[in-house]
């Protein structure tokens, strides 16, 4: 599903959004549509300790 981080301008407040077209969505906080779209990180799921891509014997 498509949730993208976004942050209000005008409270400064983040938070997240499920989003199916580009328009801001409004911050559920202050009612505000000052917002933008933060860079996300990728989480990571499962893997070693050395990598995810670490050879196993």
């Amino acid at each position: 599903m498509p949730i993208y981080e976004y942050s209000c301008e005008k409270c400064s407040r983040d938070f997240e959004e499920l989003v199916f077209d580009d328009t801001s969505p409004a911050c559920p906080h202050c009612g505000s549509h000052a917002t933008h779209k933060l860079m996300s990180c990728c989480a990571r799921h499962g893997g070693s300790q050395q990598g995810d891509y670490a050879p196993t014997s």
